[in-house]
């Protein structure tokens, strides 16, 4: 499929990591996603949405909103709570950590709430939905390992699916509350 857009090379690549693209969502469907979800999409991914809407198993599905998709957002904080009951991980930020378990899940939650909301854009990486700005990181996360994976949405199609990753992919890539930190970036 030829693609004539802003997005072609993005979606070029999806389609050559074995994407379906569907046509891109229309305005009723990003703000329906949007209005469920409680979030904004950052303008870039919008328009690219709105472009096309890669599909498959690796994708989240924008359009059908299954069920799962509430389970894949929830993926981070899970993750971390996973790292905080299991392997003793716990945020200087969110101060003393308290002896009894269930507390110090309740604080991390917190803690982790706080922090600008991920949104899924392919397997295990996100791209933060504050600022509500274009040229927002995306991160590789998996429990507290968390990675940026590259400075934009367009670095990080390259880094995924041309070149594999690199350092370079990341540089100047946004600061964002939290999530870089845990990065160490």
């Amino acid at each position: 499929m030829a693609f004539v857009s802003r997005w072609s090379r993005f979606l070029e690549l999806a389609c050559r990591s074995g994407a379906v693209v569907e046509a891109g969502l229309t305005a009723t469907e990003l703000a329906r996603a949007e209005g469920r979800h409680r979030f904004r999409f950052p303008p870039d991914l919008a328009q690219l949405l709105s472009e096309g809407l890669p599909r498959g198993p690796a994708f989240p599905d924008w359009r059908r909103l299954p069920d799962n998709l509430d389970a894949w957002l929830r993926r981070p904080l899970e993750g971390i709570l996973f790292d905080v009951e299991l392997n003793d991980y716990w945020e200087p930020g969110w101060g003393r950590r308290p002896s009894e378990p269930e507390a110090g899940r309740a604080v991390a939650e917190v803690g982790v709430n706080a922090a600008p909301s991920l949104i899924p854009v392919y397997l295990h990486r996100f791209i933060p939905a504050d600022p509500p700005e274009a040229g927002n990181p995306i991160f590789s996360v998996m429990q507290t390992d968390v990675v940026c994976y590259g400075r934009d949405l367009s670095a990080w199609a390259e880094a995924e699916w041309e070149t594999g990753w690199e350092e370079r992919w990341a540089q100047g890539a946004k600061r964002i509350r939290f999530w870089s930190r845990l990065a160490g970036s």
